[in-house]
């Protein structure tokens, strides 16, 4: 699922005993910058930090970068760290006129897998809260878009996406048939129904 940078920390890292908060945050970069996991850590360690304090790293081409080990404490959002989970998006500034502005400049790709990457975890840590950086520090715009929107509409998406496998399936029951789609579309939709 996530590729794993070579990331050594300079302390050992507490344990975090409860899980509230997905929390996504933006690396305050330009489209152009092509970061990923290894330099956020070298700049969390130039602040005197154990190193990166996002759990996941979320890269312009959509690859997802392991950064803190998932059950430890981060260093994302300062009074929510004991129970989150923190992850940063590569992106979500622009210059504009000698000054860095925010951007909702992320890739397609990045939110398919923000989207993968939410899915994932809601099977590891359940009735946890999607939230961006800016709903516990209203004074900034970090992640430079709308989280509580973008997951209406995921929502929103994969209810849709639930409703037409449905109907595609009462269409197929009506033609008793023992092929693997038939097979296979059942177990999907047995799959999706445990997960609601």
């Amino acid at each position: 699922m996530t590729d794993q940078p070579d990331i050594t920390f300079t302390r050992t890292l507490g344990v975090r005993e409860d899980t509230e908060y997905f929390i996504i945050h933006c690396a305050a970069t330009t489209k152009s910058m092509d970061i990923g996991a290894n330099e956020i850590h070298k700049w969390h360690l130039a602040r005197g930090w154990a190193g990166i304090g996002y759990h996941y790293v979320v890269r312009r081409n959509g690859i997802i970068e392991e950064g803190r080990p998932v059950d430890t404490v981060g260093a994302h959002c300062k009074g929510e760290n004991s129970h989150s989970i923190g992850i940063c998006m590569v992106g979500g500034s622009k210059k504009e006129n000698g000054k860095m502005v925010t951007d909702n400049n992320f890739t397609e790709d990045q939110f398919h897998s923000l989207s993968f990457l939410i899915d994932h975890l809601d099977t590891l840590y359940e009735n946890c809260e999607v939230r961006g950086h800016s709903f516990f520090n209203p004074n900034k715009d970090c992640p430079s878009f709308n989280v509580t929107n973008w997951v209406d509409d995921k929502i929103a998406t994969d209810n849709g996406r639930v409703e037409c496998l449905e109907i595609v399936y009462n269409k197929m029951k009506a033609y008793p048939d023992t092929s693997e789609v038939y097979t296979v579309l059942r177990k999907v939709l047995d799959e999706i129904g445990e997960l609601k």
